[in-house]
């Protein structure tokens, strides 16, 4: 890795506390006063605020004591559920649900074609995520392969199969029967829970997830792309369709639901993968087992393909039997469906132990969202979301970019310069004053960025000139677990040639170095709408 010169110019990252309270402040009277009532503003006004963080509204603690007591709640649902399943046969008015699991099944089935076990768990690698011998670090992958890996009993087996007759054979193992339960920022009064898994368990479920995938993917699901359901989105309305969310999805796929709707092979060998417990710490730093009603959690290396297959075909078999004819698409707990059968779907998922999000789903009136862009006849309403103070030169960038980009897309549908993709002009004159007032707190060496989505730079009309980024240095990471890893991507990558991974460091400071520039960019001015 390339080291920068001492004489790399610094700069403070730093905005004080009262500035960048200001800065909220005017973006509130910006929102909520001085812009036009619309529905592009309107629906911001709902939104904007909507994820923001902020210590003194709710704790840490008490973000996570709520968000372990919901999700432990949907544990109950689970419970609950599994026994629905397996006990009651119950008649939704156009179908049972013995015949909706009998057709699902049959779609599932033929998605996944027959279990061939070496070509399911042929490829996989680790990566820099959590497990539960080590934390998340930008070389987490390396240390992966070195010390004892942990596994559960159930895995061991077809571990030993997939490392048989290579170098990983010669690692040692340990085995855990519990994945460690975690939470990270959500929203200001709840966290997001996931789980930490034994990271041999997560190595094989990311392959098993990694060949759904492919297999989704010759069906017309390709969960490598959001933009089919945003583009969909965008259409739903010309097209008859409607857009459903569910709350918490991937925690409330049950195990009975697994077990009743995948070809029993396939369940035997997701099941094999999974973890069946969890240890939880409560507020006393005590740790509990928990049982698993659900079948997989976030963390699990499959959930996300595993959620998408069922959701897809549960819907496809829901179609059948309603006799509807209409696009169908899927992107996790994004479903797009025709209109008409959407609320036969939420009817359905209710007795699958799925909740529909009322807020986030919609299939009459003019408004659709899909895989986070949202769509008011049509129109792109999609706003932006403030999740925190402004404590930062990046964060201030973020935001000014953010409003760049939002304010185009309200007024200003068509390019000036067609050529130049990148090219912005501000049409509210209030957003131009802001803009104006605000972007005096960047140096100007950071103005003339070109990505709306980049918090490194802002996007002003100038040249391009300097980015910011913090200064990095190389970690010592194992010799042997990094050899490894090259040799795993090495064996998934027949193109690849060398180690590129190049894990690093954050240190405590920030420099400026050149900017990207894309071509031969000209100059524009941001806030001249006539040019």
């Amino acid at each position: 890795m390339s080291k920068h010169n001492s004489g790399t110019p610094r700069v403070s990252n730093y905005i004080p506390a009262h500035i960048g309270n200001s800065v909220v402040s005017d973006l509130r009277d910006l929102v909520f006063s001085q812009l036009e009532s619309g529905p592009k503003v309107n629906y911001l006004r709902e939104h904007i605020f909507s994820k923001y963080m902020d210590s003194t509204v709710c704790t840490p603690r008490e973000r996570r004591r709520a968000a372990i007591e919901k999700w432990l709640g949907i544990e109950k649902q689970n419970l609950r559920t599994n026994t629905r399943i397996l006990i009651d046969d119950a008649d939704f008015g156009y179908c049972t649900s013995d015949a909706l699991f009998s057709k699902t099944k049959e779609y599932i089935a033929r998605v996944l074609g027959p279990l061939d076990l070496e070509r399911v768990l042929r490829n996989s690698n680790h990566t820099s995520g959590a497990s539960t011998r080590i934390r998340r670090q930008p070389d987490a992958a390396f240390h992966k392969y070195t010390g004892k890996a942990q596994v559960t009993q159930d895995a061991l087996p077809l571990w030993l199969m997939y490392a048989q007759n290579t170098v990983l054979s010669e690692q040692e193992v340990e085995l855990v029967e519990s994945s460690v339960l975690f939470t990270v920022p959500k929203k200001s009064d709840i966290d997001r829970v996931a789980a930490k898994e034994p990271e041999i368990n997560m190595l094989l479920q990311r392959a098993a997830g990694a060949y759904i995938r492919k297999r989704l993917r010759r069906t017309g699901c390709n969960l490598n792309d959001q933009t089919i359901n945003q583009n969909l989105a965008k259409d739903a309305l010309r097209l008859g369709l409607g857009t459903i969310d569910l709350s918490s999805a991937s925690d409330s796929i049950s195990t009975q639901l697994i077990y009743r709707l995948l070809p029993y092979d396939w369940f035997v060998l997701l099941d094999t993968l999974r973890v069946k417990s969890t240890l939880i710490k409560d507020d006393k730093q005590q740790l509990f087992k928990h049982e698993l009603h659900m079948f997989s959690s976030m963390g699990n290396g499959f959930t996300f393909e595993l959620e998408s297959l069922v959701f897809l075909s549960l819907v496809r078999a829901i179609c059948y039997f309603s006799r509807v004819k209409g696009k169908i698409s899927v992107y996790g707990d994004d479903i797009i469906a025709p209109s008409v059968i959407c609320a036969r779907v939420k009817r359905t998922f209710s007795f699958l132990g799925f909740r529909v999000n009322e807020e986030k789903s919609y299939w009459t009136g003019p408004l659709r969202e899909s895989c986070g862009k949202h769509y008011h006849l049509s129109l792109d309403v999609t706003p932006f979301y403030v999740k925190g103070p402004i404590r930062t030169k990046t964060d201030l960038m973020k935001l000014l970019n953010q409003i760049v980009k939002w304010d185009r897309y309200v007024f200003s549908d068509i390019n000036v310069l067609p050529y130049n993709p990148n090219y912005f002009v501000l049409q509210t004159t209030a957003v131009k004053e802001f803009h104006q007032k605000w972007k005096k707190l960047i140096p100007t060496a950071l103005h003339g960025g070109q990505d709306v989505e980049s918090t490194t730079s802002l996007v002003t009309g100038d040249l391009p000139n300097k980015r910011i980024r913090r200064q990095t240095i190389a970690l010592c990471y194992p010799d042997f677990g990094a050899y490894i890893w090259w040799l795993q991507e090495k064996e998934r990558i027949p193109w690849f040639t060398g180690l590129a991974c190049d894990p690093r460091e954050e240190s405590t400071h920030w420099i400026m170095i050149d900017n990207i520039r894309r071509g031969s960019e000209s100059p524009w001015n941001l806030y001249d709408s006539s040019v």
